[in-house]
């Protein structure tokens, strides 16, 4: 009798992405064996498994990849986790490694899996899924890193309000606790003293804070998120600053507040508002074009102007009007076509903290980021005034579109987003 998993009644799921067995197979379940120890594995000799329904043959020299009933029977880690293999493809063809291609995963043997299993960015990969299907976690190989002995199984990340912990310390030492701030829009700085970058930001920062106070405003306070290397460090550059900081032995709290606002590099600025929801996740770029901090919390505008950050331009399609070399007044009247649509979109958002379906950029100025673009997605030089739309969707695999329309209207700028979204357009692919 063919064995099926219960979603009602099965434990969490581990999926592991991995490709070219035996040896990356091999490393990452070392891993996963030291981390909790029961896990059993059934890859052994001869060399093909045929999926009927599925139309896949898979062949694999010296090695046999276990059916999906025979994944179901017996990678398990009894009464704690399922471990799933997902084989991924080298441009759909078997070279020698043992391969699955990732539709096997609509087999009525599993529950079904959230779109993020499909959209592994790198190997080996370790996804956690509970009992419902929905995901845990994405980065279960960094947990696995970080808690060898499974401690923390299954690794689910703590809340806003776990990650920060009930305590926070200004630079003289004084503890402070989290009902001190109830009520207020915080700003989370990551930084470090070793970071050249958040040297030079921290000063300018630190004046714009005081002169927020100084005005007499108490809705608001900052805290420093820190990535020095030794409590020494911490506390010495912390000193330099008037707000508070995140307890330097709270490095799981730090970790955790990195991890959900995926903070890449530093100085970061994340701002967050009184009940908890995200307003900003790149709030450095407009906060350091406020030196009174007037415009504090630096919510996200519907069009942002790619001199102030690239925001999430790598992670969300994104549109650009490139006019660089229009007249100011022509400008205005380009960025109040786009406005309509970037509102629209904005307004759609499901929570307040929710990514938009597409983000708007102008770039109004040579240089920087723009002249970035121009390069990479072949434009050529700005002309006078001719402004162009470019559509990006680096997180597509650094594709990019274009719009056959030398005109920019209201329409053309709707038209052009209508057609992306109904897959007309031809992507093209940015150069390095």
């Amino acid at each position: 009798m063919e064995a099926k998993l219960s979603a009602s009644t099965s434990p969490p799921i581990g999926v592991v992405h991995a490709v070219g067995l035996p040896h990356n197979w091999r490393n990452i379940t070392k891993t996963l064996k030291q981390s909790i120890q029961v896990l059993r594995l059934s890859l052994r000799p001869p060399i093909e498994m045929t999926h009927p329904s599925r139309n896949i043959t898979v062949r694999c020299p010296g090695w046999r990849c276990p059916t999906p009933t025979e994944l179901a029977k017996t990678h398990c880690l009894k009464n704690s986790v399922r471990c799933v293999l997902c084989f991924g493809r080298n441009n759909n063809t078997v070279s020698g490694s043992c391969e699955l291609n990732l539709s096997l995963l609509s087999s009525p043997l599993f529950p079904p899996f959230p779109p993020v299993c499909t959209e592994v960015q790198g190997i080996p990969t370790f996804v956690l899924i509970d009992e419902n299907g929905n995901t845990i976690t994405t980065d279960g190989r960094k947990a696995i890193s970080s808690d060898p002995t499974g401690v923390d199984f299954p690794w689910k990340p703590p809340t806003l309000e776990e990650a920060l912990g009930d305590e926070f310390i200004k630079n003289d030492g004084t503890v402070v606790t989290r009902a001190s701030l109830a009520g207020k829009k915080l700003a989370l700085y990551f930084s470090a003293h070793w970071c050249g970058p958040c040297r030079g930001f921290t000063p300018e920062l630190v004046k714009m804070y005081n002169s927020m106070k100084a005005s007499g405003r108490d809705d608001f306070e900052f805290i420093f998120c820190s990535s020095d290397r030794d409590e020494n460090a911490f506390k010495e550059y912390h000193s330099e600053m008037p707000w508070l900081a995140l307890p330097f032995a709270n490095r799981k709290g730090k970790d955790a507040l990195s991890a959900r606002f995926k903070v890449q590099g530093i100085p970061t600025l994340v701002t967050i508002d009184e009940n908890g929801f995200t307003i900003a996740t790149d709030a450095r770029g407009r906060a350091g074009g406020d030196p009174e901090g007037k415009e504090f919390p630096w919510a996200p505008k519907p069009v942002n102007d790619l001199s102030n950050g690239p925001g999430q331009i790598n992670e969300i399609p994104s549109l650009c009007l490139m006019m660089e070399k229009c007249p100011a007044s022509k400008q205005s009247e380009y960025e109040a076509m786009l406005l309509p649509l970037a509102e629209s979109v904005f307004a759609a958002k499901a929570t307040p903290d929710a990514d938009p379906s597409m983000l708007f950029f102008t770039a109004k100025t040579d240089g920087g980021i723009g002249s970035q673009l121009r390069t990479m997605t072949n434009m050529g030089t700005c002309e006078a005034d001719k402004p162009q739309l470019v559509l990006l969707d680096l997180g597509a695999g650094g594709k990019y579109y274009t719009f056959p329309s030398s005109d920019v209207t209201k329409e053309s700028i709707a038209n052009f987003v209508s057609f992306y979204q109904a897959g007309s357009l031809e992507a093209q692919q940015m150069s390095r």
